[in-house]
């Protein structure tokens, strides 16, 4: 779906999820040190309800305080008629770490807006934190908007030594 994605060296004070305008009619999804250019789909010419999720075809990129991300299962369920985003969850490991956010959020303009309405740290044994910073966007790409492109920025509100950013495509 033609989405050129990478790293760059962005400050930690600097990081929240950002889509902004591109050359060419794309679009720029920044996630802390990852950033992604991507053609948006139009998505006012879009109907009806779709699941998205984690797929064979789906890729992610991001790293954390406890290394790079070794797994990433997302999804959620879109409705391009009433514009919501529902029952969405974002599971990640780096290490011993799994982080787990459940989210909703809904379609604004052509854009994506979303909300962490709970998560939780944990590693191997129990849970490190429930008390999370979260930023999460990203932009629907694909002449029907097969592709969701998915960018996240989450920190240990009782520890922000513990951080996880990264970029993620789900699949319909």
């Amino acid at each position: 779906h033609n989405i050129d994605w990478g790293m760059w060296d962005n400050a930690a004070s600097n990081n929240w999820v950002v889509v902004e305008p591109s050359v060419e009619g794309r679009v720029r999804v920044i996630a802390g040190d990852y950033f992604a250019d991507v053609l948006p789909s139009n998505l006012a010419d879009l109907s009806g309800s779709f699941a998205y999720g984690t797929t064979i075809a789906s890729a992610f990129l991001g790293g954390g305080s406890n290394g790079a991300i070794d797994a990433l299962i997302a999804s959620m369920q879109v409705n391009f008629d009433t514009g919501m985003i529902s029952n969405g969850n974002l599971q990640i490991q780096t290490g011993n770490q799994n982080w787990d956010i459940d989210f909703e959020g809904a379609l604004s303009a052509g854009s994506v807006m979303l909300d962490a309405i709970s998560g939780a740290l944990s590693n191997d044994i129990e849970i490190l934190s429930d008390q999370l910073s979260t930023s999460l966007n990203g932009v629907f790409t694909g002449n029907q908007a097969e592709v969701f492109l998915g960018g996240f920025d989450i920190f240990d509100a009782t520890n922000p030594d513990n951080q996880v950013q990264g970029l993620f495509t789900i699949e319909r």
